[in-house]
């Protein structure tokens, strides 16, 4: 490759401008090559000056993964270190899912035109989920724009942003979610002592296991003492417990005595909560 080639190609690797064109010449067509002789500049700046790369601030298992994604994909250096960093905020630290708000609209283009999983697959990390703050959207099909003043009021971007984080906690926790919470009976009675919720088709859900309940509002977390039986109408007998639709269950949520005895729930105000339709249940694993 002659010297002006060679020019062009580092121009285009670190300005990344125009389409990431430079002169007509294409990044991607040559990217194999600037990937070696950036991996062989690497290398002899790190023999010829004694460059220790995991003396900074980055953790040892950063730097890596950055230059790869930026060398294989038209994401910038600087971007590429934030993807990254959001997906492996520490050494010890991968995060499962990761949402990644950006109004740069050349990093949106970068990083939804290319197929960079197999970098991230490379490094066992997980594909961010990136968010355009123009087009937001939740499952539910609500969308908002950020971009836009006076698009949308605080009230509909505080419920999007409630959907949205809801979405991603039972997407990270699908394998413990069991359903959503309704509401059943009087105020008064037996059946106002007990929480009900829509059981999830094909999840097995088992006896003597507590119970994690996040508010639809995302207002509280409340953790169950252990529930010893569950309820379909009547008590269930066998467990586990699955039904290929959606199905109705009920527990009757306790306090502990002084003697670690059973007695009534005592907190009314909390229970009446608990009640409410739509707060999302799962399995405390570490109950």
């Amino acid at each position: 490759m002659n010297f002006e080639i060679k020019k062009c190609l580092f121009l285009n690797f670190y300005q990344k401008i125009n389409n990431w064109k430079f002169d007509n010449i294409n990044y991607n067509n040559y990217k194999d090559d600037v990937k070696q002789k950036v991996l062989e500049d690497k290398e002899k700046i790190t023999s010829d000056f004694g460059i220790i790369w995991d003396d900074n601030i980055l953790h040892d298992g950063l730097l890596n993964p950055t230059l790869t994604l930026c060398l294989e994909s038209t994401i910038s250096r600087e971007d590429s270190l934030v993807l990254l960093s959001c997906a492996y905020p520490q050494k010890e630290k991968k995060e499962e899912l990761v949402l990644l708000l950006s109004r740069d609209k050349g990093f949106n283009d970068s990083y939804n035109s290319q197929n960079i999983s197999e970098v991230l697959i490379g490094c066992d990390l997980s594909m961010p989920e990136m968010l355009k703050t123009s087009s937001l959207f939740c499952d539910s099909g609500t969308q908002i724009n950020l971009n836009g003043n006076g698009v949308h009021s605080e009230a509909e971007i505080n419920q999007f942003w409630n959907n949205k984080i809801i979405e991603g906690i039972i997407k990270k926790n699908a394998n413990t979610f069991l359903g959503y919470t309704y509401t059943y009976g009087s105020k008064n009675g037996s059946a106002a002592k007990c929480v009900y919720f829509k059981h999830q088709p094909n999840c097995l859900l088992n006896r003597n296991i507590g119970l994690t309940i996040i508010g639809k509002n995302l207002d509280f977390i409340y953790k169950t003492k252990i529930i010893h039986e569950f309820w379909n109408n009547t008590v269930i007998s066998q467990y586990p417990f699955v039904e290929d639709q959606v199905a109705n269950i009920s527990f009757k949520p306790y306090d502990l005595n002084d003697n670690n005895e059973k007695t009534d729930f005592m907190n009314i105000e909390l229970l009446n909560k608990l009640r409410e339709e739509g707060n999302l249940v799962f399995i405390n694993q570490d109950s």
